[in-house]
């Protein structure tokens, strides 16, 4: 394993356990780091979603901006973690 993929791990671990305290629970670490869709499929709020981008920017000293993509980008860990490697995040 290279320092890419460790720093990877510890992203969807982070971003895992932000899931869970900005769902109160509703979806789980575990379940947000092997869910094969999106959050809005896992019965994410929209209220709760604010709250994890506001998580997400308030840890890593970022803007999630939207683009024309729209919410795609951030709508599982995976993506938001790739995003967050794109744009150079660190753990």
């Amino acid at each position: 394993m290279d320092v890419n993929d460790t720093m990877r791990d510890e992203l969807l671990a982070d971003v895992a356990v932000m899931v869970e305290a900005a769902t109160d629970g509703v979806i789980t670490e575990s379940s947000a780091r092997a869910m094969p869709g999106t959050f809005a499929d896992e019965g994410m709020s929209s209220l709760a979603f604010l709250r994890l981008i506001d998580a997400i920017e308030i840890k890593f000293g970022i803007e999630l901006g939207l683009d024309d993509r729209g919410l795609d980008p951030y709508d599982s860990v995976e993506h938001i973690v790739d995003q967050l490697v794109h744009i150079g995040a660190v753990v």
